[in-house]
Parts: C-alpha cells; structure tokens; sequence
C-alpha cells in the first residue's frame, strides 16, 4: 500500500517535470531561431544610413528698402534685368522674414552680362544699424556671359564676424563701377556649402594656422 502511495505521489512530480523540460526545450527553439533570423538580417540586409537632414536654400529678391544708379525691372520669369545708370550701382535685397539657417552660407546666383561686373561688393546690412560700410566684402570680378553662368562666394567667415542672418536683416549688391551696363540675374540664393567649398574652407583655415604658427616663431 505503501508503495502504492508513493508511486501516484512521485507520477504527478515526473509529469510537472517533464511538461517542464518540454517548455524549455520549446522556448530555447524559439529563441535560437530568433536569433538566427536577426544574423541574417544584420549580415545578409542591406545598411541603411540615417537619414541625411537637407536645408533648403534662402531666395532673395531685389526689391529692397534702397537702391542707387540702377534701372531694375522683375521678369515674368522671375528674373531681373538690372540697367546701371552711373558708376555706383546698387540694389539691396529683400529684408528676411525669419532667421535664415547658419548652414546657407553660400550667396549663389545666375546671371548674364556682355560687360562682366568689375568688382561685386557686399554690405551685410542689419535691422538695427543699416548699411555700415565696415561690414562688407569684396567678391571679386563676375565675368562676362552671354549665356546663364553660374557665380558663387563663401560668407561663412563675414555671417559669423558680423552675425549677420537674423531676421529683418539685409544684403546690399554693389554691381561694379561700370555704368550703361545690362545684368540679367535670376535665382539669387543663400545656400550651404557643396564638397568642395567645404575643402576650401579647410585648406584656408589649415593655411591661415601654419601661418600664424610661422609668425609666432619668428
């Protein structure tokens, strides 16, 4: 009787454990084939990237507070045709509305001219003070196009100096000294800076640190 008793008492403990191991046999199965199934995804998928954030360019228009020794007239394409009257042309562009992003440091725009521009100046005007000819910058000439060409000049360096870009703030073209001179420009833009400005900047700034090691030395 006595072993009657302890052979239904031990039947229930090997069944609970047994029910026990097949669980843990199950669940290890499930786990392995997860796994296995996350191998193959990390090392036979394809690598997404993060996605890259784009900023969009920052469009002005010539239609600024101010202007000097020009004729300007706005196309039905959007372009300008800009007549100068004297040696002394200039035009200021809109006034921002917001602030404009400290990566669209870049001027770009496209134009035509049979005459070139001599010497483009820029005046990075604020709300505040205006046109202050100490916050300026020479581009350099703008070569002579018949057809659209393409010119663009770094600001980073002046944004900064001037923190210039805020709302209400400004730009002032200066198109050279020539006058009777016929400038057609569209697409005038802030933008950031492509691969190869950025190397630009780079070599500059690297130029400018052995030079001023150079001078401490001496």
């Amino acid at each position: 009787m006595e072993n009657l008793k302890a052979f239904f008492m031990r039947r229930p403990e090997r069944l609970l454990g047994r029910c026990g191991m097949l669980f843990l046999m199950a669940f290890f199965v499930m786990n392995l084939s997860s796994c296995n199934d996350d191998f193959i995804e990390d090392n036979g998928g394809e690598i997404i990237p993060p996605e890259e954030i784009v900023i969009p360019p920052v469009y002005m228009l010539l239609d600024g507070p101010y202007k000097w020794g020009v004729v300007l007239t706005q196309n039905e394409d959007s372009s300008y045709t800009i007549e100068t009257t004297n040696g002394d042309p200039w035009a200021t562009a809109s006034l921002f509305k917001e602030d404009v992003p400290e990566e669209c440091n870049v001027l770009e725009f496209e134009y035509q001219t049979e005459m070139g521009m001599s010497n483009l100046e820029l005046f990075f005007a604020d709300a505040k003070d205006g046109i202050d000819a100490t916050h300026s910058m020479s581009a350099g000439s703008v070569p002579a196009s018949t057809d659209w060409a393409s010119f663009s000049v770094r600001l980073k360096k002046y944004r900064q100096e001037f923190d210039w870009g805020k709302v209400k703030d400004y730009l002032r073209l200066d198109f050279g000294d020539q006058p009777n001179n016929i400038i057609q420009m569209r697409n005038i833009r802030l933008r950031t800076m492509n691969d190869e400005e950025k190397q630009e900047e780079e070599d500059e700034n690297n130029e400018a640190l052995k030079s001023g090691k150079t001078r401490r030395a001496a």
